[in-house]
């Protein structure tokens, strides 16, 4: 096909119609599991990383490659932050095909935020930006509990996992 311009004077108003061929396009991933269960007391400001045993999995099913995102809402009273702080914790993320988890986190590139954040080659790891189709990506978490809480007990914390296709 061709493309078609016109070019026209408009000086009144005008009606113009486009007409466009598309494609469906499946998005479609599975997840080896949607939990991280922390079992464990945490003490104030301590880290807990995610170990291989809890890791998630993520598979491409789509019919195109797929770039992730990600984004966390108040937990049970307790809010994200940069910084642990006052019923504030602190999540961080990676993307990669490691089997065994990462050795570091960065505070600023991998920092999940209560808007969505996309994966890109340097934030949240090396992966979840073009992930091809049947490909899979590990998830790997770090978690820093608030310096102090308000009340005890236990928390749910939910984290969104954003999916968009990669358009070539």
């Amino acid at each position: 096909p061709t493309d078609t311009f016109i070019t026209t004077i408009m000086d009144s108003s005008i009606k113009l119609n486009a007409n466009y061929i598309g494609d469906t396009v499946k998005v479609d991933i599975q997840l080896n599991t949607n939990i991280w269960n922390i079992s464990d007391t945490l003490e104030p400001q301590q880290t807990y990383t995610m170990t291989d045993t809890h890791k998630i999995v993520i598979t491409n099913n789509s019919s195109m490659p797929v770039q992730f995102g990600l984004s966390v809402f108040d937990g049970d009273g307790l809010s994200p932050a940069y910084i642990s702080g006052a019923d504030a914790f602190v999540l961080r993320a990676i993307f990669n095909d490691d089997s065994t988890p990462p050795s570091e986190f960065s505070p600023t590139r991998d920092f999940v935020k209560s808007t969505c954040v996309w994966a890109t080659s340097d934030i949240f790891g090396s992966g979840g930006e073009s992930v091809p189709v049947s490909d899979t990506e590990t998830l790997w978490m770090q978690f820093i509990s608030p310096s102090s809480m308000s009340t005890g007990g236990g928390y749910t914390i939910t984290m969104t996992l954003w999916v968009r296709v990669r358009l070539p």
